[in-house]
């Protein structure tokens, strides 16, 4: 019983992980595309 709770917690912080990094990623990826924009190169093909 207590492997099969223990197993469920590591899921849960897996999935906990997960989306924290995705949420993390997706504004670190919207920091770079306001930053671009903001910059005086809009038209860089870095951005």
């Amino acid at each position: 019983m207590a492997k099969k709770l223990w197993i469920l917690l590591l899921i849960n912080l897996t999935m906990a992980a997960l989306i924290l990094g995705s949420v993390s990623a997706a504004r670190s990826v919207a920091n770079a595309v306001q930053i671009c924009v903001m910059d005086v190169h809009v038209y860089s093909p870095i951005c």
